[in-house]
């Protein structure tokens, strides 16, 4: 990874803003915060902000920041032009690090060697900088959701016949659809629709097999609004009907006496 400019900053002010419209910005920007709080919007992502988050930006999407006002940011970034600018292409836009203090050493090496005008040596830590980023386990990202994504999955197995809005959802984590469905999906390997409808189907089965409610009433209580939506789901996902499949589990059990 060539550099063909690289231009270390910082700023910690408290009426910070940013706005920069795609492919506006010459380059790309490591930037990082290293205290404080605020949001940053790439694209349609949203990003709540807070002291070890590092971003990759290469501006062909929209750029927004805000930062809390009673809790101003303190931001350090790296900008640079690369000769190859495919090589970075497919990097991720945002890594966590619980631990900063390391990443921000490299960060303060790549200012001193700015103040020194040695460009071989800005070259070095900033390739030493992305390396570190690229290594991050993506999982730290989801961290700060972790707990609210296990509470959301119990509130799933506990009352798969409540009517979920995504858009509402999203809103609780205080990101966009599309954000919640990435991070969902990371968590639990499926997206949260996914998920919903596994769990509808696991309660459907059981009370199929263990309950006498009438088959209208099992398809409310998996979350179905009427009797053929339940039938057609229920057979696509177990080539049976409700019906069939419970009179094949009666056939199935053993008498106690």
């Amino acid at each position: 990874m060539d550099a063909i400019k690289i231009s270390y900053g910082q700023h910690h002010v408290p009426s910070w803003n940013w706005h920069v419209l795609p492919g506006k910005h010459e380059g790309f920007t490591l930037w990082g915060v290293r205290g404080g709080g605020g949001a940053l919007t790439l694209g349609t992502v949203r990003y709540e902000l807070s002291a070890g988050d590092l971003f990759f930006i290469n501006y062909q999407k929209e750029v927004r920041g805000l930062q809390d006002s009673a809790n101003p940011m303190q931001v350090c970034y790296v900008d640079f032009i690369l000769q190859e600018p495919a090589t970075v292409a497919t990097w991720p836009e945002h890594r966590h690090f619980d631990q900063w203090q390391f990443m921000g050493e490299l960060f303060d090496r790549l200012r001193t060697a700015q103040q020194a005008d040695a460009f071989d040596l800005k070259q070095a830590w900033l390739q030493a900088i992305c390396m570190e980023y690229l290594a991050a386990c993506p999982a730290h990202e989801d961290a700060p959701y972790a707990g609210k994504l296990d509470q959301l999955c119990r509130t799933f197995q506990r009352h798969p016949e409540k009517r979920y809005d995504i858009r509402l959802l999203a809103k609780d984590f205080a990101c966009t659809p599309d954000h919640f469905i990435r991070i969902f999906k990371r968590h639990d390997g499926v997206t949260p629709y996914a998920y919903l409808q596994g769990v509808r189907l696991e309660t459907a089965m059981a009370l199929l097999r263990n309950s006498n409610n009438r088959i209208k009433e099992i398809a409310g209580a998996a979350g179905f609004s009427n009797i053929y939506e339940f039938s057609r789901f229920f057979r696509q996902k177990t080539g049976k009907s409700p019906t069939a499949y419970r009179a094949e589990g009666k056939q199935l059990r053993i008498p106690l006496s």
